[in-house]
């Protein structure tokens, strides 16, 4: 083992094969890393047979190192009985808690008892951090571990612990291709040739003729606007740096009572910060619902995070109405293979071709796919429980959006949740061949109201009237202190 590499050596029949996994030593978040481990070249041996310059990492087994976990679980697990610890490992999210009897009890996240919730989330870096400090209390404590984690069946895994340097590396092999991989691939080509040329095009303005019709005239007025030439204006003059008082709130909402279709409606918000949060917070409520979980998504992937969630949405539907509208394109486009920059991610052996097929298959969960007339998509992302919640946001549902990227979602309560129940039910009328009737029934009564709730208005990207951007550029124009754009 050198500085930001590590030499495995393996005794076949023929001799002795050589692996090397390598990562970078300077940078951001030096004390965790991620390295695929690759056939190598035979370094150069020194004496003792080890490379030069080098150090010899001591192997343990996959039991010893379940044993390391077991223990830290037992430090991590939450004092409360009906709380859990969520852990992120190998890119699994496993909870754990200590029953009425004292003994541990860990399960898959999307598989816990429903009267179960998460009090606390560990990252993978944090993990090893606290493996870290376990081992440097033990005996030889400055010599590196190796530990053996992964499952056989799927080419193992390793994770390097290094007291002397406080640096953890997770090593895996990188991912051969597999025949279930390959036919998948070709299946989600095919399909998203269908999409582009015969769907798009043929069928969908047939089966959906309205809407199809409206979405094109959109995009043949918008183009027509682009191109026609535009007089030349001088741009407006820049004002200075300014300390005045924020713009006037109320002011603003009237302005936009004039500009966009939908009023404001009372609702209670919660930001949700990357894939942790969102996620833990989207598992327990599919868990809690007690009537309906709808989900309208532009991606709904085929990766294994993905059929994790899936598997929970069909074991809901047995119990309660789940209903999954996806974009078609969307979620074609997505595939379902390896994306993520982490060697451990492996698709499913037999990564299904349509996850509308998934969803359905020996469940009642209602699935649907919208559409894309003239290539347009719905990029719309809200989930809806039992009427009484909602989720907005930029996250679709996959491995990346959980573990990769960074996004935000808001948690909603309140009035907004039955506009945008509404909406869903638009959609997912839409979704089927036929000419779909705007909604001209009454408007449902005011509920009560709530306490700690104010004005929150959809805002619309529609054929003809792209109410975001417009709201957008109002609000860029009305600021007297500061424009913040992420």
């Amino acid at each position: 083992m050198a500085p930001g590499e590590l030499h495995l050596r393996f005794a076949t029949a023929a001799g002795e094969a050589w692996f090397v996994a390598r990562w970078p030593t300077e940078g951001e978040d030096v004390q965790y890393r991620v390295a695929q481990l690759d056939v190598g070249e035979r370094p150069a041996l020194a004496a003792d047979g080890q490379p030069r310059g080098g150090r010899q990492a001591h192997l343990h087994s996959r039991e010893q190192w379940d044993a390391l976990l077991a223990d830290l679980f037992a430090s991590l697990a939450p004092p409360a009985q009906d709380q859990v610890t969520l852990v992120t490992v190998q890119g699994r999210d496993i909870v754990f808690h200590r029953d009425a009897g004292g003994s541990m009890r860990v399960y898959p996240h999307e598989r816990k008892p429903a009267t179960l919730t998460v009090a606390r989330t560990i990252t993978e870096p944090e993990l090893a951090a606290q493996a870290l400090a376990r081992l440097r209390a033990l005996p030889e404590s400055e010599a590196p571990r190796l530990y053996a984690t992964g499952d056989p069946g799927t080419g193992g895994s390793y994770v390097l612990l290094d007291p002397a340097s406080g640096r953890s590396v997770l090593v895996a092999p990188v991912a051969a291709p597999d025949r279930a991989a390959g036919v998948a691939a070709v299946g989600t080509s095919l399909n998203l040739a269908q999409s582009l040329l015969l769907q798009s095009h043929i069928f969908a303005p047939l089966m959906h003729p309205v809407a199809s019709t409206s979405q094109f005239l959109s995009h043949l007025t918008q183009s027509l606007v682009v191109a026609l030439p535009r007089p030349a204006s001088a741009p407006a003059e820049i004002p200075r740096l300014s300390s005045a008082q924020p713009m006037d709130a109320a002011a603003f909402d009237r302005r936009l009572d004039g500009m966009v279709s939908s009023r404001a409606y009372a609702g209670r918000m919660q930001l949700l910060v990357d894939g942790d949060a969102f996620f833990t917070r989207l598992v327990q409520a599919v868990q809690d619902a007690r009537q309906s979980v709808d989900i309208r998504v532009y991606i709904f992937d085929r990766d294994d995070f993905a059929l994790r969630i899936a598997d929970l949405l069909k074991a809901r539907s047995r119990e309660v109405r789940v209903r999954v509208l996806v974009d078609e394109l969307g979620t074609i486009g997505a595939g379902g293979g390896s994306q993520a920059p982490y060697p451990y991610y492996r698709g499913p052996a037999g990564t299904p071709v349509s996850i509308v097929t998934y969803l359905q298959d020996g469940a009642a969960v209602e699935a649907r796919a919208q559409p894309n007339p003239f290539l347009t998509s719905d990029h719309t992302k809200v989930t809806l429980v039992d009427g009484e919640r909602a989720f907005v946001g930029g996250m679709n549902i996959g491995y990346q959006y959980r573990y990769v990227w960074h996004d935000l979602m808001v948690e909603a309560e309140g009035p907004i949740v039955r506009r945008l129940a509404r909406d869903f039910d638009a959609a997912w009328a839409r979704a089927v061949p036929g000419i779909v009737l705007p909604d001209r029934r009454a408007p449902e009564a005011e509920p009560p109201a709530m306490r700690d709730a104010f004005g929150v208005r959809p805002l619309y990207t529609q054929p003809g009237n792209p109410e975001i951007l417009q709201a957008q550029l109002a609000a860029i124009r009305a600021a007297r202190q500061s424009i913040w754009i992420q």
